[in-house]
C-alpha cells in the first residue's frame, strides 16, 4: 500500500468515500491525510460498515478531522464550481 505524501504547496483537497469500512479504512485514511496537511471531505452516505451504530460512531469520532457532506451536497457543490449540472441516472 502506498502512503500519502504531504502536499507540496498549500493544502490539497481530497475525498474519502465508499472505499471500505467507515470505522476502519475510511477513518484511518481521513486521519492520516489530515495529519499530512490535506483538506479531506468524507461523503457520509457513500461509505458504510457492519452496523449503522458503528458507522454513526465513526463519523462522530472523526468529525473534527474532516468536512462531512452527503452525496447530494457534494454533487451540487461540484455543479456550482464547474457550472455543470448533475445528470439524473
Amino acid at each position: 500500500m502506498q502512503r500519502l505524501q504531504p502536499p507540496t504547496s498549500g493544502a490539497d483537497p481530497g475525498a474519502a468515500d465508499g472505499e471500505l469500512l467507515t470505522d476502519q479504512c475510511i477513518d484511518s485514511a481521513v486521519r492520516d491525510a489530515c495529519d499530512l496537511g490535506y483538506l479531506v471531505t468524507t461523503v457520509t452516505d457513500a461509505c458504510a460498515t457492519l452496523s449503522q451504530e458503528r458507522h454513526d460512531w465513526s463519523l462522530r469520532n472523526n468529525r473534527g478531522y474532516c468536512r462531512q457532506v452527503t452525496t447530494a451536497e457534494i454533487v451540487a457543490e461540484v455543479g456550482r464550481l464547474t457550472g455543470v449540472a448533475a445528470v439524473a441516472g
